[in-house]
């Protein structure tokens, strides 16, 4: 599976706007999954990206919502993903793949502000 960065910033401003409007749990609509789907490479190719709540809709579909470490890089500690659009590149460089990366403390098995106690 490719890098949450790297699918994440193949989404336009307004479908990432979108996701972002959604909120961390909210459900994922038709054209959300589709701009998935095409980020990740294709039809279908997003599936890893969300996953169903165990609901569904008046329709009989399944609820979709991001994963759980989709949703940390769009709205966590890791969220400010730069908008990378189609071509996949950044005005701001490179994108983090790794959350920890992101945020050093987060990584520190201590806690955040270990350094600090000492």
């Amino acid at each position: 599976m490719a890098n949450i960065a790297a699918i994440l910033g193949r989404l336009t401003t307004e479908e990432l706007d979108g996701l972002r409007g959604l909120g961390p749990q909210g459900h994922l609509t038709k054209p959300l999954v589709e701009a998935l789907d095409r980020a990740a490479g294709g039809a279908g190719a997003g599936r890893g990206y969300y996953v169903p709540t165990g609901s569904v809709s008046e329709t009989g579909g399944p609820h979709l919502v991001l994963r759980s470490d989709v949703t940390a890089w769009l709205f966590g500690a890791a969220g400010q993903v730069p908008h990378t659009g189609a071509a996949g590149h950044s005005e701001s460089g490179p994108l983090e793949s790794n959350p920890a990366e992101a945020n050093p403390a987060a990584s520190d098995p201590a806690g955040p502000g270990s350094a600090a106690r000492q």
